[in-house]
């Protein structure tokens, strides 16, 4: 009876401790809102300077618009009927946009592999000016572009018979591509550059090896976590650990999972999306900091909600930082059917989603400021040419 006391008071003091040491500062769901709120933040969006670029599926074909940031005046950027284009991501010094495209699958002997009936396709990356013009390939077989700050890289995944296999770095002056010095970063998703470049966070999925602070070797066995990598060497940070097959999380109550992290252009704040276990979503933001030049996310909250356990079930994914780091863009949407590839996923169809913006610095609100429900997602600020 003794041995079970203590283990039943043992059990309940690292509850009390992990729950002490959450990282969360939780506020209340907020699924409705002050409609003056709302007009305050339509109003701030009006007059905004900065433009969003975005994908949206037309008839059968995805293309790349640009908006204004209260989501009028919307322009067909790419006017590719015959390709699809998705995931746009613009350089910081607002020249350019690298982007993903279907590039045709051929066989050995230059044909078109059919899958399904229909022609088989893979990843491209592309590059154009931020006008639309100068379209051109400049990765086969590639996905995941992430700009570094001083513009002359662009960081992505390799791919290898459908699969992340590496990070790789392409110089854009050169068109030279170089691999990573960690050849166990695969399967990282929505790339992400510190304001210093010497950071890319990602979320990630499977077994990373790498170095920790003091320079010992560690092995993280992590599933949809974002892990920061060190651009130049084999650190790993563990930066926000969220897992679906972890414990639940002692402040929410729910095992939860983190995705699609996006690192603020000061470089002081993180935003990612969050989903509580098919209850809820929320976009996600924290401080991030450093110690000895290794970064830390602390103070987590949330800034915008929706629910998935009732009908319909809301998605939040995909959020963005403004240039000035006032704003918060991301995708909304109704959930598809388990059975079927997730809407998030930039090739899926996804009805009913659209483009929505909040103000990190006013939990609660937001608008959505596309309404036709096209498939629209994958948001991103177009920075001021300089």
């Amino acid at each position: 009876m003794l041995r079970k006391s203590v283990l039943a008071c043992l059990i309940m003091a690292i509850a009390a401790a992990a729950f002490a040491a959450s990282p969360w500062n939780p506020k209340p769901p907020i699924d409705t809102f002050d409609q003056s709120a709302v007009e305050a933040l339509r109003a701030k969006l009006k007059n905004y300077p900065y433009k969003i670029v975005y994908q949206t599926c037309r008839g059968a074909n995805f293309e790349l618009f640009i908006m204004n940031a209260d989501g009028s005046d919307p322009k067909n950027l790419t006017n590719t009927p015959d390709r699809n284009e998705y995931y746009p991501q613009c350089s910081f010094d607002g020249k350019m946009i690298a982007y993903e495209a279907d590039g045709p699958t051929l066989d050995k002997d230059g044909k078109q592999v059919m899958k399904d009936g229909k022609p088989a396709v893979h990843d491209q990356i592309w590059l154009m000016n931020a006008d639309g013009t100068n379209q051109r390939m400049i990765l086969d077989n590639a996905q995941q572009p992430a700009w570094s700050h001083d513009c002359k890289t662009i960081a992505y995944m390799r791919e290898e018979n459908g699969k992340m296999c590496q990070m790789m770095f392409y110089d854009v002056a050169t068109g030279v591509s170089k691999p990573h010095p960690n050849k166990s970063i695969t399967w990282a998703m929505n790339l992400s550059f510190t304001r210093d470049d010497k950071w890319i966070t990602a979320v990630v999925y499977g077994t990373f090896v790498g170095t920790d602070a003091e320079g010992r070797q560690q092995t993280l066995n992590v599933s949809q976590s974002i892990l920061a990598f060190e651009t130049n060497g084999q650190g790993i940070v563990d930066l926000i650990h969220q897992s679906r097959d972890l414990p639940n999380d002692p402040t929410s109550g729910q095992a939860v999972m983190g995705c699609r992290p996006d690192v603020s252009h000061d470089g002081k704040r993180i935003t990612w999306a969050i989903e509580e276990k098919y209850t809820r979503m929320w976009i996600a933001v924290a401080d991030l900091s450093e110690a000895n030049g290794w970064p830390k996310a602390s103070n987590w909250s949330w800034v915008a909600t929706a629910p998935m356990n009732q009908k319909p079930k809301w998605e939040l994914y995909h959020p963005d930082w403004s240039p000035d780091d006032q704003f918060i863009v991301f995708a909304k949407g109704q959930m598809g059917s388990l059975m079927k590839t997730a809407r998030f996923m930039p090739r899926a169809m996804a009805p009913t989603w659209n483009i929505a913006v909040c103000d990190p610095n006013n939990p609660g609100p937001y608008i959505e400021i596309t309404t036709d429900g096209q498939s629209n997602k994958e948001p991103d600020f177009l920075p001021i040419a300089k």
